[in-house]
C-alpha cells in the first residue's frame, strides 16, 4: 500500500507519469500498474489523464492522507533506525507565509530533534529558488503560478488569490488603486495582468516588500490588496467589485533535496499540516 501511495503523491506532485516514474527509479509502465491497483483497491477513479495529469475529487480527497501515510513510515523508520542527528538544516520560507509556518514548524521540530538547529530565511521566491540553487539553502518553500513543475518540488496546495479591502476605496477612484510588492512578486504580477486582460485602468498607490506594511496601508484605506485567501485578515472584506477582475491561483511547493534526511522529511510534515490547519478567512 505505502509503495502505491508514493507512486500517486509522485504523480500529483508532477502532473506526469513519465516524470514520477523518474523520481521513483521505476519505468513508467510500473507506474501505471501500481496507479491501476491502488484504483482498483479503493473502488475509484484518481487521476484526470490528461497532459498534465491531474486528480480527480476522489484523488484530491485522498491526497492528503496519502501525504500523511508516508510522514508517518518515515517517522516510526526514523526512530527505531537513525541515530541521534545533530547539525543544522537551512529553510527558506516565503515573508508572507511566516505567520502561518514559523511558530508550529520551530516548535513541532524543536520537540522532535532538539540537537538540531533550524535556520531560517524569509524572503521572495525567486531569492528562495536562487539560493537553494547555490547551496545556500536546504528546503525552500516556493510560490509559483498553478501549473509549474519544479525538478525537486513537491506540490503542498493550490491557494485562490483573491482581492481585499474596502468597498469605498473603489468608489471614490477612477483608476484601481492597488497595494502591491515590487518587482519581482507574483502577486503583482497576476493582479496587474488580470486588470490588463480586462481593459480596467489601476496604478500603484502603495508598495512594500513587507507583507505587514501592505496590509496596514490596505487597512488605512489608502487601496485594495492582492492574497492567498488564506492570508486575508479577517477583518477585512474580500472585494468581488465588478471592475476587479478574477485572479488565478496560485501554487505552494516545497523544493527538497532529492534524497532528503529524515529531519528534512520531517520539516515537509509539519508545514503540510500547518497549512492543513490554517483557518480559511471568513
Amino acid at each position: 500500500m505505502i509503495d502505491l501511495l508514493r507512486a500517486f503523491i509522485a504523480i500529483a506532485d508532477s502532473g506526469s507519469m513519465t516524470e514520477a516514474a523518474r523520481r521513483l527509479f521505476k519505468t513508467q509502465s510500473a507506474i501505471s500498474q501500481q496507479i491501476g491497483r491502488l484504483e482498483q483497491l479503493l473502488g475509484a477513479n484518481l487521476l484526470i489523464r490528461e497532459q498534465p495529469i491531474r486528480l480527480t475529487d476522489d484523488g484530491e480527497r485522498l491526497l492528503g492522507y496519502a501525504r500523511q501515510m508516508i510522514d508517518l513510515e518515515a517517522t516510526i523508520v526514523s526512530t527505531f533506525n537513525e541515530p541521534e542527528m545533530i547539525g543544522d538544516i537551512r529553510l527558506g520560507i516565503p515573508e508572507d507565509y511566516s505567520q502561518v509556518l514559523l511558530e508550529p514548524v520551530l516548535d513541532g521540530f524543536a520537540h522532535r530533534y532538539p540537537q538540531i538547529r533550524l535556520q531560517i530565511e524569509c524572503d521572495l521566491t525567486d531569492t528562495l529558488l536562487n539560493r537553494m540553487g547555490q547551496g545556500h539553502l536546504d528546503i525552500a518553500v516556493v510560490k509559483t503560478r498553478t501549473g509549474s513543475h519544479l525538478p525537486s518540488g513537491h506540490l503542498v496546495e493550490v491557494s485562490p488569490l483573491v482581492w481585499f479591502g474596502s468597498d469605498r476605496v473603489l468608489a471614490t477612484n477612477r483608476e484601481v488603486p492597488i497595494v502591491v510588492s515590487p518587482h519581482p512578486c507574483i502577486y503583482r504580477d497576476i493582479a496587474i495582468q488580470s486588470l490588463r486582460q480586462a481593459g480596467v485602468a489601476w496604478r500603484v498607490v502603495f508598495s512594500s516588500y513587507q507583507t505587514h506594511n501592505l496590509i496596514h496601508a490596505v487597512r488605512s484605506g489608502l487601496g485594495v490588496g492582492i492574497l492567498p485567501i488564506q492570508l486575508v485578515p479577517s477583518d477585512l472584506p474580500i472585494l468581488r467589485d465588478v471592475r476587479l477582475p478574477p485572479l488565478s491561483d496560485i501554487q505552494l511547493t516545497i523544493a527538497i533535496p532529492a534524497t532528503p534526511t529524515s529531519p528534512q522529511r520531517a520539516i515537509v510534515g509539519l508545514i503540510r499540516e500547518a497549512l492543513r490547519l490554517k483557518t480559511p478567512h471568513g
